[in-house]
């Protein structure tokens, strides 16, 4: 027996309801030009390779079976309905039959017309089987193809031990696609609104010659937007499909992204009306509500101090811990920025399942403070590592440097001429600068989740994932986030996620220390646009910027 799960066009209209306002009127904030900045370009628009600069773009020329806008609620994409059988480990979903592709005329320039002729005008299922194929074909190299490990044979295809043709993801007809999971997975529609389940047609896809998302009209979009101009390093410029299905529901004419790494520049830029709406750190705030600026919050960062595992002494567990297990809550007060305190490293914003909080699990661990034992410890260390001492170099803001040496006097109390460590006060551009590039030894700084998943962020930390920036590397944290892929269940799941925490923070790789809150900022007379929990995706469709 099948548990079915309909969503007629006109639910999905009464759902957004609130995101819409009047109809017919020329002034009602319709037909508008959005910008929003972008702090780094996209290498690529392929969905199938999208990580984090290219997410906001694919969100929003792309659409797949299903769509979220905001938490807990699913609404239909290209498919109109879907079923799912008892033991949740078959969908079936049935597909709008006038989902279409967009063909800028540009193409028939680039590709020839009767090459663009070829290109088919309907969404298919078939489109989603190419799509998902590709995505886990070793030789795509899709950095989140572990993401889809839930489907049944992908993680052998993945790993060149079975034929993409096993990959259960069939199309039934061109219309219907059947997608069969190995266990079943809670969140999977959730899965299903990531970029790397964005369809992608065969014909297209061939004819770019390998350039498929490097370009303007290298990219065949079905979303509410699509790609009309990429200035390299400059700006991408986003028009309304009027090819798109529900086009009578996409208000903005065109969203031009800005790249701009200067994010000290966004809240200004947002009150002056340049930009119609911009992520603002935590330290923008009052300015912001001074300007009279709407602001959307999501706490989806933790400030941390960061141990940095490739360096030479700090490689070695026991002196990390030393250094972490002498301190206590009170030389670590002044190091607390503007945030509630924390003894966990998972922001509140990852959410699993059906958009629930790990956080309040009691199996989540803090790091164990351990002052009497951190002297025979730092020895320790120093035997294994064959040196005399240690030479330390901390990094922090600027405003930062007094507590810094509060801490710098705690390892000197405790380890005596044996260790030496001053603080470099920096900007924060040039405090990130250097972390991201691995060029620290300690710093004080902030991890923000690109991800809404626990299992996405703690991924972050994996031994080859490119977001690792304190080169933490351990085989049972890499196994243990592996296994957590083929969990069968909430319990196993949510199991795997704390493991995974727990070990990590007792490697005194990174010590949390508190929660920041940032914000999306919304100009004056902008409304209606829809964002993630984690910050990570914005959506244009529905925004209106009204003259005020």
């Amino acid at each position: 027996m099948m548990l079915k799960r309909s969503f007629a066009l006109i639910c999905s209209l009464a759902l957004l309801l609130g995101l819409f306002s009047a109809c017919g009127k020329k002034d009602d904030g319709r037909a508008a030009a959005l910008v929003y900045p972008i702090a780094e370009q996209a290498r690529s628009l392929d969905p199938q390779l999208a990580q984090t600069a290219a997410e906001n773009i694919t969100a929003n020329c792309f659409e797949g079976l299903v769509i979220s806008y905001e938490q807990g609620q699913y609404l239909p994409g290209v498919a109109e309905s879907w079923d799912v059988s008892d033991d949740g480990l078959v969908y079936t979903f049935n597909l709008y039959k006038d989902a279409k592709w967009h063909k800028p005329t540009s193409f028939e320039k680039t590709f020839g017309k009767e090459v663009v002729d070829k290109f088919p005008d309907l969404v298919t299922a078939h489109d989603f089987v190419f799509a998902f194929r590709r995505a886990l074909d070793p030789k795509t190299g899709s950095p989140y193809a572990a993401n889809l490990f839930a489907l049944r044979n992908a993680d052998k295809v993945n790993k060149s031990r079975a034929p993409l043709t096993d990959l259960a993801v069939e199309a039934m007809d061109d219309f219907r696609l059947k997608i069969t999971l190995s266990h079943r997975q809670d969140d999977f529609l959730k899965t299903l609104t990531d970029p790397i389940c964005m369809p992608c047609n065969q014909t297209f896809f061939e004819a770019t010659g390998g350039r498929y998302g490097l370009g303007d009209d290298y990219l065949m979009c079905n979303g509410p937007f699509y790609l009309s101009v990429w200035t390299q390093d400059s700006s991408i410029l986003l028009r309304k499909n009027k090819d798109y299905r529900q086009a009578d529901q996409v208000y903005p004419n065109s969203v031009s992204l800005r790249i701009n790494p200067d994010t000290d520049q966004y809240a200004q830029r947002v009150a002056q009306g340049v930009y119609s709406a911009a992520p603002l750190p935590q330290a923008d705030k009052s300015y912001a509500q001074d300007a009279d600026l709407n602001l959307l919050p999501f706490e989806n960062e933790v400030g941390v101090i960061a141990l940095n595992c490739s360096d030479p002494g700090l490689k070695n567990q026991n002196l990390r811990l030393a250094l972490l297990e002498v301190l206590d809550h009170d030389s670590l007060e002044g190091l607390r920025d503007g945030g509630p305190k924390t003894d966990t490293f998972i922001p509140p914003c990852c959410l699993r399942g059906e958009f629930e909080s790990l956080l309040d699990n009691k199996g989540l661990k803090s790091f164990t403070f351990n002052e009497a034992a951190a002297p025979a410890r730092f020895d320790k260390a120093l035997i294994e590592l064959g040196i005399d001492s240690v030479t330390l170099e901390f990094l922090c803001p600027s405003e930062f440097e007094r507590p810094v040496r509060e801490v710098l006097q705690v390892w000197q109390k405790a380890f005596g001429v044996q260790i030496s460590a001053h603080v470099v006060p920096l900007t924060l551009p040039e405090l990130n600068e250097r972390v991201k590039s691995g060029d620290f030894q300690i710093a004080l700084t902030r991890v923000k989740a690109e991800k809404s998943s626990p299992g996405d962020f703690l991924q972050g930390f994996t031994s080859d994932s490119p977001s690792n920036f304190i080169a933490y590397k351990d085989s049972l944290y890499d196994i243990t986030l592996e296994a957590s892929r083929l969990s069968k269940d909430k319990g196993a799941l949510d199991d795997q996620y704390i493991s995974a925490h727990n070990l990590l923070l007792q490697s005194a790789a990174l010590l949390p220390l508190n929660v920041h809150t940032n914000y999306l900022a919304l100009a004056r007379g902008v409304e209606g646009l829809g964002y993630s929990s984690a910050g990570d995706r914005i959506y244009f469709a529905h925004a209106l910027k009204k003259d005020k």
